[in-house]
C-alpha cells in the first residue's frame, strides 16, 4: 500500500535541504581548494638566465660563499661554471660592499676581482668557464694577448712581448719584479711570455714601454781635429 508524502513531511525536507545550503555557502573556499604543487628545481632562482639588459644590483651580505655569487653572475651573464669539487670544499667566503648598481660590464669585473681575492680565476673552454686556482692557472689555456694593452680585469691572460731595443733577458728581469705571486715570466728565443692577470700585465706593458726605447748614448761620433794630433 503506497503512502503519499504529506504536507509536513515535504516542509521537513525543504528546511533541511534550506540547512545544508546555508552551511556550503558559510564554508571557506580554502577548504575546497587542491593544495599548490611544490615548487621544481627550475623555479629556483638559481637557476634562471634572464639576460638582464639594466644595471645590476648588488645585494650580497657579509662573507658570502663562492657558489652564491656564480649563481648572481650567471643570471646575466647566461653563461655555463664548473667549479672543482675541491674549491668547493675549501669553504671560500668574500664580501661585496657595493651600494648602487652597475652595468653588466662593471658588475663582471667584481666578479673577477672577487674570484682573485680569494685566489681563483676564470678560464674559458667554449660555452664553458671553469672555476681554477689562479697559481695553476699559467697551465691553462688562457686567452692570448700579441698586441695592444690588455682590459682592466682580474682574469688571467698570456701575453706575447717581443722587444725592439732592449735586451730580452734585461725586460725580463724588469717585468718579472712586478709579476703578481701567480703570474710568470718566461723567455722564449726572443720573445717574452708574460702569464698573469690582465690588470697586472696593463702595469707591465707601462713599465715595458718605458724601458724598451732607442738607447741615448749608442751611435759614431766624428770629432773634427784642428791643431793637435788624432792620436
Amino acid at each position: 500500500m503506497n503512502s503519499k508524502p504529506t504536507l509536513s513531511s515535504l516542509r521537513g525536507a525543504t528546511s533541511a535541504v534550506l540547512v545544508v545550503a546555508l552551511v556550503a555557502s558559510l564554508a571557506p573556499p580554502a577548504a575546497f581548494a587542491q593544495p599548490a604543487p611544490a615548487p621544481g628545481p627550475q623555479d629556483d632562482p638559481t637557476y634562471k638566465c634572464g639576460k638582464q639588459t639594466g644595471p645590476v644590483a648588488v645585494n650580497f651580505k657579509p662573507e658570502t660563499e663562492l657558489k652564491e655569487i656564480i649563481a648572481w653572475v650567471m643570471g646575466f651573464t647566461c653563461r655555463n661554471y664548473i667549479l672543482d669539487p675541491r674549491i668547493v670544499s675549501t669553504g671560500k667566503k668574500v664580501t661585496i660592499m657595493a651600494p648602487l648598481k652597475m652595468s653588466q660590464a662593471e658588475a663582471y669585473a667584481v666578479f673577477l676581482a672577487a674570484l682573485s681575492t680569494m685566489g681563483l680565476t676564470v678560464v674559458p673552454k667554449g660555452n664553458v668557464s671553469r672555476i681554477v686556482e689562479s697559481s695553476t692557472a699559467k697551465s691553462e689555456t688562457v686567452p692570448i694577448y700579441k698586441q695592444g694593452v690588455p682590459p682592466n680585469q682580474d682574469q688571467m691572460i698570456r701575453y706575447i712581448l717581443r722587444p725592439s731595443n732592449t735586451s730580452t733577458e734585461t725586460l725580463r728581469q724588469a717585468l718579472d719584479s712586478i709579476r703578481s705571486p701567480a703570474g710568470s715570466v718566461g723567455v722564449a728565443g726572443n720573445l717574452i711570455i708574460i702569464t698573469d692577470y690582465a690588470s697586472q700585465v696593463r702595469d707591465m706593458m707601462s713599465v715595458a714601454r718605458s724601458i724598451d726605447v732607442p738607447g741615448n748614448s749608442d751611435g759614431i761620433y766624428t770629432i773634427p781635429v784642428k791643431h793637435a794630433d788624432a792620436a
